[in-house]
């Protein structure tokens, strides 16, 4: 198992590559290609309990970056 740290943002990264872990599982576990219109990058990883050390798979939903507005859709939590 990698090792991980805790940002100066309060959230989960691996100590050998600063990758985001929360960012980590959604690509490795959740993240299809057929079921998501949109490349991973474009989608951003929720925690609905707001709690940026809790990277369990039900935790995190996909929404979409906003364009040009401060709003964010959400396109499906993923525990459903």
């Amino acid at each position: 198992m990698s090792k991980t740290y805790v940002d100066t943002n309060g959230y989960l990264r691996y100590s050998d590559s600063d990758k985001l872990v929360h960012r980590h599982v959604a690509l490795k576990k959740l993240y299809n290609n057929d079921k998501y219109p949109l490349k991973f990058g474009e989608y951003q990883v929720h925690h609905i309990d707001r709690n940026k050390l809790n990277v369990t798979i039900q935790i995190p939903f996909f929404s979409v970056k906003p364009a040009n507005t401060g709003n964010i859709t959400l396109i499906q939590q993923l525990w459903n």
